[in-house]
């Protein structure tokens, strides 16, 4: 999380010239917004597949050693669509807030101090 939080916002902070550009041009702070988050939102979803993905495999090889080690057969850890679900709206939500929190710094600017980098 922490690196996708930095990376989304070193993504804002580098086009926060841009930014001063839309924003004179009369673009809206939502539009601003909105911009960022579906690129962020993109990013979240690739890194939801992912964390799916490994967290499928944790699961198998634990239930596997598990079953070894017990010599019982039985599955102790399951992902269902509650874990699903749950990793989704944390993909979502961490996008949602490590997108809102630079893109306000930069819009509350005025875009000529925004274009200039100050």
């Amino acid at each position: 999380m922490i690196l996708f939080g930095n990376f989304i916002s070193n993504s804002i902070s580098y086009r926060k010239k841009g930014i001063g550009i839309l924003r004179a041009l009369g673009c809206r702070k939502i539009d601003v917004f909105s911009i960022f988050f579906f690129e962020g939102l993109g990013i979240a979803l690739i890194n939801f597949v992912l964390s799916l993905i490994g967290t499928i495999v944790c699961v198998v090889v634990i239930n596997n050693y598990l079953t070894s080690f017990i010599l019982v057969k039985a599955s102790y850890l399951n992902i269902g669509i509650i874990e699903f679900l749950l990793l989704l709206l944390i993909s979502i939500l961490a996008s949602t807030i490590f997108t809102y929190i630079p893109t306000t710094h930069y819009t509350k600017k005025n875009p000529f101090d925004a274009i200039n980098g100050k």
